[in-house]
């Protein structure tokens, strides 16, 4: 019998065994500075615009305004990406949305009001979530920019003021609140003054208090 031989293999193609490589999508582009400054402008002059809008007896139309400019700025923050303890700052957006839908729909001044408590909502939950046990609160990750190294003092110290802030956040969430019973130009004065004065008084004290406290720090 003829002797038969056997047929080679065929080679193997890489290209028919390899998937083909999905590219990565490219990162993110970062926001332009100047377009974090116009969404930090439209949410410090919001008081301004709802006293003027309820200044002339129409909430469904100061709340249309408002929504055409706040509504492609919340979508802009929504989009964001930031890690899971940040995502706490999109409340403020998300309900202060809500709040001018409904204003615009029922025509209520009432909801207006909604948005310098919705701020102080998410800065609260931005500070407390730190403040659960194996995390570092919020006042020590700013403490850590400036400094690497923390004695305990000076952790114990970072986490009470971060106790502190969160207390504050109450305070004005509270009284913005009950701002809506009084006179509304009580309730701008305080969101666009006083809110600032007192924020600056927490910040001045917190220094004052911790180069007494740490003067070689």
């Amino acid at each position: 019998m003829p002797e038969r031989h056997a047929e080679p293999l065929p080679s193997a193609d890489p290209r028919a065994t390899t998937p083909p490589h999905t590219p990565e999508p490219p990162p993110a582009a970062a926001p332009h500075p100047a377009l974090r400054l116009l969404v930090g402008a439209l949410f410090c002059a919001y008081p301004l615009l709802v006293w003027a809008g309820v200044a002339r007896e129409s909430p469904r139309l100061v709340a249309t305004v408002l929504l055409v400019l706040l509504g492609p700025a919340s979508w802009w923050l929504a989009r964001q990406r930031r890690p899971a303890a940040e995502r706490w700052m999109l409340l403020a957006p998300v309900l202060t949305v809500v709040a001018l839908l409904a204003a615009a729909t029922f025509d209520a001044a009432l909801w207006l009001f909604v948005e310098p408590v919705a701020i102080s909502l998410a800065f609260l939950g931005l500070f407390g979530s730190t403040l659960q046990r194996g995390r570092m609160p919020m006042i020590e990750r700013f403490a850590r920019l400036q400094v690497q190294d923390l004695t305990e003092p000076q952790r114990a110290w970072c986490r009470l003021w971060t106790v502190l802030w969160c207390a504050f956040f109450v305070a004005h969430a509270t009284t913005a609140g009950l701002l809506v019973l009084a006179p509304i130009e009580w309730w701008v004065f305080y969101n666009t003054v006083l809110f600032y004065v007192a924020m600056g008084c927490m910040f001045a004290s917190e220094w004052l208090l911790r180069r007494r406290r740490f003067p070689d720090a």
